[in-house]
């Protein structure tokens, strides 16, 4: 289990969270602490203020406990050596992994950086490699992830969740922090909205759209003739917008409307009638604003939900129809 007590450190602020085993993906901005997360779970960093447990210990404090957790974090560095491979080689080793250096980054296809200097990769790159030995432990009690889908050239986001689905299975925490609606949504798990210091459930991605005021349903339609779908799509009730990008997208149609079904009803048997190939839909999620916004009417109505309850109850008692 993970315990954060009023915890602060960078820019995060008297955060409190309780987080048992599985998967938890933490929505938020950076400005808003989601790296300090990872580094206070890490074990990086003491925190600032506040109490920071796993299992009942501090973690900064506790080197055979971080000995079982892994970590990506923002800003990553490599051990110092002559090369990439030889850095792996020296990581591998400290914990205890018996796995050749060059398996590691052939595995995650860098294997071309084996030779370049440590110091000649930029930070992305540095994060790619901290992944690749992080992706070799077995079974570890937590891993701490910033943007695990982000940020990692090299790497295919396919093996970074298969991971991750191996980990969970395992027994282990896992915590990632994204400030992608898109990325939460790939990731799956248990997504939380990290607001001002406290984590809120979040309303998944698809129902965020209609309660947003002013936003439509959005959905980006991949196909080898965009062109023809949205000539297609621009007469069509269902409808309310059409946009074909023919220098930048020319594959993809994006194609809004107020109701999601009908939409995507009306999509699918407009392309069909003009004998049209549909490669993908994929719904646009709202970006962290819209989603911050509409976490908030969800919250705003049930309090004012329970409020009415709250008022109502007393006068039903008072009513002389409510007496036997």
């Amino acid at each position: 289990m993970l315990t954060f007590e009023r915890a602060s450190a960078g820019t995060l602020n008297h955060c409190n969270l309780t987080l048992t085993p599985g998967l938890h993906v933490i929505l938020g901005h950076e400005r808003e602490g989601t790296r300090d997360i990872v580094e206070l779970a890490a074990g990086a960093c003491p925190p600032r203020s506040g109490v920071v447990r796993v299992q009942g210990r501090a973690p900064h404090r506790t080197p055979e406990l971080r000995r079982r957790m892994v970590s990506l974090r923002h800003h990553e560095q490599l051990f110092p050596s002559k090369t990439v491979l030889e850095a792996v080689r020296i990581a591998l080793a400290a914990r205890g992994l018996a796995i050749a250096p060059e398996q590691t980054l052939e595995r995650a296809h860098i294997a071309r950086w084996a030779d370049r200097p440590p110091a000649s990769l930029d930070a992305r790159e540095c994060r790619s490699v901290a992944a690749c030995i992080a992706l070799n432990v077995e079974s570890p009690l937590l891993a701490a992830l910033h943007e695990p889908l982000a940020y990692l050239p090299g790497l295919s986001a396919a093996l970074l969740s298969e991971r991750i689905a191996n980990w969970v299975e395992q027994g282990a925490l896992v915590i990632c922090t994204t400030s992608s609606p898109t990325s939460a949504r790939a990731l799956g798990g248990h997504v939380w909205l990290l607001d001002r210091g406290r984590l809120l459930p979040h309303t998944a991605g698809a129902s965020a759209w209609p309660i947003v005021p002013g936003q439509q349903t959005v959905l980006l339609v991949r196909t080898p003739a965009a062109r023809a779908l949205a000539a297609a799509l621009s007469h069509v009730e269902e409808v309310a917008a059409v946009a074909f990008d023919e220098t930048h997208h020319t594959s993809e149609v994006r194609v809004q409307g107020p109701d999601p079904k009908r939409l995507a009803l009306a999509l699918t048997r407009a392309a069909r009638a003009h004998g049209i190939p549909v490669l993908a839909i994929v719904p646009s999620l709202p970006d962290i604003e819209f989603t911050r916004a509409a976490n908030a009417g969800y919250l705003r109505a049930a309090y004012d939900a329970a409020y009415r309850s709250a008022q109502l109850q007393p006068q039903a008692e008072r009513s002389p129809h409510a007496r036997t």
